[in-house]
């Protein structure tokens, strides 16, 4: 789950994926949440800009990518000042 507030904006992670097998992996990597309201950034090593909703890349057999994630939400609470909670899915697709 999401949590933000007013002083916390965005939600941070790092997904750590690694190819297991033994050929090439190629690697779709999406976002969503339950009220479609979170925007989804994903970083990879050695890309120029964050990719906004989804990004692929390919995998070496053996090989670990960290994935950055920032998370954040479109729309603020309009009352109070407690944190909202909001959950989330991020999807990764082998293929």
């Amino acid at each position: 789950r999401l949590q933000t507030s007013w002083r916390r904006a965005t939600a941070n992670l790092v997904a750590p994926l690694t190819n297991h097998s033994n050929t090439n992996l190629y690697v779709e990597i999406d976002g969503a949440s339950a009220h479609a309201d979170q925007r989804f950034e994903f970083a990879t090593p050695g890309a120029v800009a964050p990719q906004i909703g989804r990004t692929s890349f390919m995998l070496t057999p053996g090989q670990t990518m960290h994935v950055a994630c920032r998370i954040t939400p479109q729309s603020r609470p309009l009352f109070g000042l407690g944190a909202r909670k909001t959950p989330f899915r991020i999807s990764a697709h082998g293929a």
